[in-house]
């Protein structure tokens, strides 16, 4: 999607037993693509932060999505290929989108862009 690509890492591996991994995304907002920061915690720890120029500026299509301890369909990274299964144990997984801030006329481009991506599959 020419968005690139950007990854979060702490500077050491984590240590065996359980954490508490979070992930969270400030959205620059004002319509679609837009970038914002994205910020990497372990344990309620920042262990790194991006900003991030380009967000995804169109729907994904119907076979990607949030993969949850694999990666089924096309990889997120060039340095492995799928599936890539995660072998170790996911208690839990919270994923909070927020609401979506959008414009009258953002919202009928999103419901127009919704309707394109659902006529591409038929």
């Amino acid at each position: 999607m020419g968005t690139g690509t950007y990854r979060w890492k702490a500077t050491s591996a984590l240590s065996p037993g359980s954490h508490n991994l979070v992930f969270s995304f400030s959205y620059d907002g004002g319509g679609f693509g837009k970038g914002g920061v994205g910020t990497l915690s372990v344990d309620g720890t920042t262990v790194d932060t991006h900003r991030v120029e380009h967000t995804v500026p169109i729907i994904w299509p119907i076979f990607e999505g949030l993969d949850v301890g694999g990666d089924y369909s096309t990889p997120v990274d060039a340095n492995y290929s799928c599936p890539n299964k995660f072998t170790g144990s996911i208690s839990q997984v919270v994923f909070h989108t927020g609401p979506m801030k959008l414009t009258d006329v953002q919202m009928k481009e999103y419901h127009q862009l919704r309707l394109a991506a659902a006529m591409s599959y038929q």
